[in-house]
């Protein structure tokens, strides 16, 4: 496998666990932010974690299940290794790769 392969693999799968941790973070005993007099946000939540449901049903599952928050967590360290490797590997970091991976590590925003 060529390193531009790898690095797309990396990218899908931190986009993955990163959607899990969005979903994991907005689960339905969560108070909502702000939203409008016509409820779009909420909407755009519900079809969003539907969407979500729909691509990793199993992963979506185990959320809900009783080592749910084992589960998160485990997502949580494979969106952290992922962001610390992709930054290493930026090109446009240059000499700073390493610098930039290291100052961000762990980022678990979603």
């Amino acid at each position: 496998m060529k390193q531009k392969e790898i690095i797309q693999k990396m990218v899908g799968m931190n986009d993955k666990y990163t959607r899990l941790l969005w979903y994991a973070r907005v689960g339905s005993d969560r108070q909502l932010p702000i939203v409008n007099e016509e409820g779009k946000l909420i909407d755009y939540i519900e079809q969003h974690k539907k969407e979500i449901e729909e691509l990793y049903p199993e992963e979506t599952q185990a959320l809900a299940e009783e080592n749910g928050n084992w589960q998160h967590g485990f997502h949580s360290g494979i969106v952290a290794a992922s962001r610390y490797f992709l930054n290493l590997s930026e090109k446009w970091y240059g000499d700073k790769a390493e610098e930039v991976a290291e100052s961000t590590f762990p980022d678990l925003d979603s």
